[in-house]
């Protein structure tokens, strides 16, 4: 577990080394705070849709993961056409745009820990399996 937080650590700070060059002059506390909560809500989506993929239809390839995200990102900006867009510059539009990023970060902490669930607790595989499922009794089985 140390290791795989580490490698998360290491590719969150990876991830604000080209936003900080691209942010330039106007990088402050504020902007730098922005930049890892972008970084961080990115990062909780793609190891999310990483899990579900591997999971429920066994992609394995990094590149499919990468696909699926970019995707969804470019679903969400033709949907909103622009009035709630995620990528705004530093200014006035900056605090409305991580909020929505928040948003975006809690979804990819929800999508990681319902993944993360171990399958034989789901509630729904309790009401949709039989009674009958497992060790069958003695009445079931044909004695000689």
């Amino acid at each position: 577990m140390p290791a795989r937080l580490g490698v998360l650590a290491g590719a969150v700070v990876l991830g604000l080394v080209p936003a900080g060059v691209v942010v330039g002059d106007l990088l402050t506390g504020d902007t730098l705070r922005g930049l890892l909560l972008e970084v961080v809500s990115l990062t909780a989506v793609v190891c999310g849709v990483a899990l579900l993929l591997q999971r429920r239809w066994r992609f394995f390839e990094p590149a499919q993961f990468v696909v699926f995200v970019v995707l969804l990102f470019g679903l969400y900006e033709q949907l909103t056409v622009g009035q709630w867009p995620l990528l705004a510059a530093p200014g006035a539009a900056w605090d409305d745009a991580h909020m929505r990023w928040l948003a975006v970060c809690v979804v990819g902490v929800a999508l990681v820990a319902a993944q993360l669930r171990d399958p034989a607790s789901s509630p729904w595989r309790r009401v949709f399996s039989s009674s009958s499922a497992g060790v069958a009794s003695r009445s079931e089985h044909a004695s000689s």
